[in-house]
């Protein structure tokens, strides 16, 4: 319930907001941090537009790679 409490920041037009969709910004599993996935060079020119926004910065979590061969495609470091 306190996820609710966001929705006044939400920009979103009436359609939008009577969506069955709009309820999961605020479910608990998908609400809060946002994961992107993207070129090296697209995440510094996004980093660098967040920054002179005076945002927080990107957060580098990890990298996707060719899958190797066998049937073990995620590795865990």
């Amino acid at each position: 319930p306190s996820n609710r409490l966001a929705v006044a920041k939400v920009d979103a037009s009436s359609v939008a907001r009577h969506s069955d969709r709009f309820d999961l910004l605020f479910d608990p599993q998908t609400c809060g941090g946002l994961l992107l996935g993207m070129t090296e060079r697209a995440a510094t020119q996004m980093n660098t537009a967040i920054v002179n926004a005076e945002l927080s910065p990107l957060i580098k979590i990890g990298t996707v790679n060719q899958p190797p061969s066998g049937d073990r495609w995620l590795q865990v470091l």
